[in-house]
């Protein structure tokens, strides 16, 4: 009676693996979209993006990702209503992000949002200075572009 059950729960758990993956391939934004060019080469043109601002400082860490782009997707749900609407994204609806330090970049929080590994664009949250991110949509568009620089000229008071 005991290996029936066993067997059943067995089943149910292979069943719903499949169903996730199947449905992961549905659901993933990630695979929606065609990116223009791979993290590891936004990431380069990150770089160069800091060098040409006159930021290229010695860096212990950097980390780089991709998010989704809410406010592209907010306008595709408010002005699309076509069934098929997330099948042709466009390219703009993944953000690439980029983070470097003059330290070891190392998570704070063990359960994000998100709840995804390693660090992000906003965990650890920004503490030293020297720290920079930038954040791009393809190749060109700049959303944000930050070097962070903390005063110590008032010995700690604010």
């Amino acid at each position: 009676m005991v290996a029936w059950i066993a067997q059943t729960c067995l089943a149910f758990v292979v069943l719903g693996i499949g169903v996730s993956v199947w449905l992961g391939r549905q659901a993933f934004l990630f695979r929606r979209v065609r990116l223009e060019k791979t993290p590891e080469a936004l990431a380069n043109r990150a770089r160069e993006i800091f060098s040409k601002a006159g930021y290229s400082g010695p860096f212990a860490d950097s980390a780089f990702g991709l998010s989704p782009n809410g406010s592209c997707l907010q306008y595709v749900r408010e002005h699309d209503r076509a069934a098929s609407r997330w099948d042709r994204l466009p390219a703009s609806a993944i953000q690439f992000w980029n983070r470097q330090s003059p330290r070891l970049l190392k998570r704070r929080f063990f359960f994000a949002y998100w709840l995804t590994a390693g660090v992000t664009s906003y965990d650890p949250p920004v503490a030293i200075s020297g720290e920079s991110g930038i954040g791009l949509i393809g190749l060109a568009l700049v959303l944000s572009l930050a070097v962070y620089a903390f005063h110590t000229s008032l010995g700690g008071r604010l």
